[in-house]
Order: structure tokens, then C-alpha cells, then sequence
């Protein structure tokens, strides 16, 4: 994972001589300026996120200066003309995507000091608030939502596998609808009675763990199923992301693994939280790595969650990839999805967190 640190020179354009100053020292004369220049690459990974930016300068004996950046395919740049001198000047750079929305944030305090030149390393961060103004210490990453990827499924007409492996689905039933984002004929609907996708038994998606799932859900019934990658019927096998119903939790969003056991508690491992909102669409990534190691983000955030079962190891057979159905009960017909799902993806490793924001992210 590369970190970018992006330096931003001020080049003083008046010279005097002066002597180095103390943090505490009083505060340049204002009437000598300087320019800042600006400019920062951009990756492959990171340039879908950046449509527009700007830099903002501040301070107490100053007015505040707001500059839009240029964007091109591989940088964003720029010249801020005549910064004052002086103590504690506040360097911000907001960075949004093409729906205006914040998607990087950083900030710097230095002083701009009359014949010296000075470089400045502001950090950009993910940033999911959107509004205000908020300084966080970290690093600008380059999102990997790539690496690891053996299964996507972005029902755009068709339920065919764009990861390159070639495991494209057979439809039952379901019906292509709108997706997340108001496109039609984007997403697949499911009536919640009989209809499913299968995506064959390719070894290729049955990864050891760890394991990545992700995807876009709306649902408007409890007891919803959305994915596992070995179906079978009143057995648990392989990894999966299911909505119940539990009497006394209420309704959940689960993620975990099969030991190959009948169905029951003891028989699996299994990650939940409280699911999020029906008839509302949501982004879940689920990364399994191991029995009480797991992750579920909605949205872009983790959102924490308890285990339950105590089953084996992950264990899989001979059953097909699919969605839209799980079997959870060893007397019962299989439970089928009531509502919509899309951009379905499997991953063979686990995504880090700002994989899986970024994930989330890419969509805007």
C-alpha cells in the first residue's frame, strides 16, 4: 500500500534579510508576500474520487484566500499569488468527487517567513463527513479495490462475471430493475419466493480464508438471503452474507462460514449486527478472516457487531455459487431475497479498512 505525501512550496518572491524566528516570535510584516505552489500526482486508484479542488489559506491578521486547483488525468495543481507573511497560517486542501461531495481532506499550521523557503507536507485523508471542516492526521492512501478479485458481478443488462474468470450467472427468475443510483436495468430484482442467480462451482471462487464479499442491497422483507459461495441444502458450507429474523434481537445482517455440518449453531461462525433500514438501498463489505475475526462495513463504516456458533473450519463441496438464496433451516425450504442486489464481488484476501471505504467510495 503506497502513502502520498504531497508537498506544497512556497517560494518567497521578495527577498530580506532577516534572522530565524522562534514559534513564540512576533509575526512577519504582512506587507511581503509569497507564492504557494501546488502540485500532487494522481493515481489510477485515487483519481475517480477527485473531480475539483481547492486550497483555502487563513489567519488571524490576514484575509482568507480561496483558490480552485486544477484536475488534470494525473495531477491536481496550482499558484496561490501573494500569500502574507506571517505566523500560523492555515493551509487546507479540500478535494471532492463529481457529485461535489468531500472525498479528501488535509491541513497544515506554518508560519510564512520573508526570505526563506518553506515545504509543507499535508496529509490527505478519506473524508465521509461531507460538511464543516474537520483536521485529521493521516495518509492520503491509494485504495487497492482490485488485487484479490476472483468474482464481480455488476448486473449492468446482464448477470455476466467482469473479474476476467469468466463465471457468468444463470438466471432464475429474477428481474433486472434499477439500481442504487436510480440507472435502469442495473441491479436485479428478487421476488422472495423462487428466484436466485447461480454462478456455477469454479474452485476459483471458493477461497481459503481470508475472504471478501461485497455488494449493494435493498430489501423489504426480513429473512432475506444475499450470498454464499457453496450452496447447499440443510448444510453449511462455505462463506456467506444473510438478513434474518431472530426473536430476540430483531432483524440482522450476518456474515460467516459453514464447517459442512447440518444445519444448526454448531455447525457455522457467524459475525452480526443490527441490519440496516428495509427499502433502503446499503453498501455491505464482509471480510472474513478467521472465527471472532471479522468485519461488516455499511457504507463505508465499520459498524462493530457480536459472534455467534461455534463451528469448524471453512469447509466447502460441490455447490454452486449463488445469490438470492441460502438454506438456514434443516426442515424448511431454503430462504429466498426480497428486494434488490447488485455489484456483487468476491475477494480471496481481506480487504484493509481504507480498501473497503474506498470501495464504498468508488461508487460516487
Amino acid at each position: 500500500m503506497r502513502r502520498f505525501w504531497f508537498s506544497f512550496i512556497i517560494s518567497t518572491l521578495v527577498l530580506i534579510s532577516c534572522q530565524e524566528e522562534s514559534p513564540y516570535a512576533p509575526e512577519a510584516p504582512t506587507g511581503i508576500s509569497s507564492d504557494l505552489i501546488l502540485n500532487f500526482p494522481l493515481s489510477d486508484q485515487n483519481r475517480p474520487f477527485v473531480s475539483t479542488a481547492e486550497v483555502v489559506i487563513s489567519g488571524a491578521d490576514m484575509d482568507t484566500i480561496q483558490t480552485a486547483l486544477t484536475v488534470t488525468d494525473s495531477t491536481v495543481e496550482g499558484i496561490v499569488e501573494e500569500v502574507p507573511a506571517g505566523n500560523n497560517r492555515h493551509f487546507e486542501v479540500f478535494v471532492y468527487n463529481a457529485s461535489n461531495t468531500l472525498t479528501y481532506y488535509g491541513a497544515v499550521y506554518a508560519d510564512v517567513v520573508a526570505g526563506q523557503v518553506i515545504v509543507l507536507n499535508i496529509v490527505l485523508y478519506p473524508e465521509s463527513v461531507g460538511t464543516g471542516t474537520v483536521i485529521i492526521t493521516g495518509t492520503f492512501q491509494d485504495v487497492d479495490i482490485q488485487t484479490g478479485l476472483i468474482g464481480y458481478w455488476p448486473f449492468s443488462e446482464t448477470a455476466d462475471d467482469f473479474s476476467g474468470n469468466g463465471n457468468h450467472g444463470t438466471v432464475y427468475g429474477a428481474q433486472l430493475s434499477t439500481d442504487a443510483f436510480g440507472n435502469p436495468l442495473s441491479a436485479y430484482s428478487f421476488n422472495g419466493i423462487d428466484q436466485y442467480i447461480e454462478f456455477g462451482n469454479d474452485s476459483v471462487l471458493k477461497p481459503s480464508l481470508p475472504i471478501t464479499m461485497a455488494g449493494w442491497v435493498w430489501f423489504d422483507r426480513t429473512n432475506s438471503r444475499i450470498f454464499i459461495n457453496n450452496y447447499k441444502d440443510d448444510y453449511y458450507y462455505g462463506a456467506y452474507v444473510s438478513i434474518s429474523e431472530n426473536p430476540s434481537l430483531g432483524t440482522l445482517l450476518g456474515i460467516g462460514y459453514g464447517d459442512g455440518g447440518r444445519i444448526s449453531p454448531q455447525s457455522r461462525r457467524t459475525k452480526y449486527i443490527e441490519a440496516p433500514e428495509m427499502n433502503t438501498w446499503f453498501h455491505f463489505v464482509a471480510i472474513i478472516r478467521g472465527p471472532e475475526d471479522m468485519d461488516i462495513y455499511i457504507n463505508g463504516q465499520n459498524a462493530g457487531g457480536a459472534y455467534s456458533g461455534s463451528g469448524g473450519a471453512l469447509l466447502y463441496e460441490d455447490g454452486p455459487v449463488t445469490v438470492g438464496r441460502i438454506d438456514s433451516h434443516p426442515q424448511l425450504p431454503p430462504y429466498y431475497m426480497s428486494g434488490k442486489l447488485d455489484e456483487i464481488r468476491i475477494y480471496d484476501r481481506a480487504l484493509n479498512n481504507d480498501d473497503a471505504v474506498g470501495l464504498y467510495l468508488s461508487y460516487f
